[in-house]
């Protein structure tokens, strides 16, 4: 399978494309710095950045699949990597005909007081149903994984 992947520099993105390409599929990630994904067999990567919707599209042209890690930036300044890269990706799914669109993240809980898991999958479960409606309404298929340490 030929994979797109965003967020490939960060620590979930970047996981997911060491497991793809051990699994033998083709990814071909965006970056804003290249130098930052080793090169390897079966990646392909192009520099530039998920806010430019003519990239991300070129990015996706001939993928069957989109991977989406994309990370926020803090909480004091979250940037609009993710609402607006998001966007972007998902029309360049619907320029080129991709249909599947998996998003993964991972939050770090360090020192949580008791309860912080649980409030974070509650709201976890519920953007996860609100992304799978939207993704459905588009006559795409959503899958979204997420990964809660401590």
């Amino acid at each position: 399978m030929h994979i797109a992947v965003f967020g490939g520099t960060g620590r979930v993105g970047g996981r997911f494309i060491e497991y793809a390409l051990a699994e033998g599929h083709t990814i071909k990630a965006l970056a804003r710095d290249p130098r930052k994904l080793a090169p390897r067999p079966g990646l392909t990567v192009v520099q530039g950045d998920v806010l430019d919707a003519a990239t991300v599209a070129s990015v996706i042209a001939g993928a069957d699949a989109v991977v989406s890690g994309l990370g926020g930036a803090g909480v004091e300044d979250p940037g609009e990597a993710q609402s607006q890269g998001m966007r972007n990706i998902i029309a360049g799914m619907q320029q080129h005909g991709v249909r599947r669109v998996l998003g993964v993240a991972g939050g770090g809980i360090l020192n949580s007081v008791d309860g912080a898991c649980a409030t974070i999958s509650l709201v976890s479960r519920r953007c996860s149903r609100r992304s799978a409606r939207a993704t459905r309404k588009l006559g795409m298929r959503c899958a979204t994984a997420i990964s809660i340490g401590r």
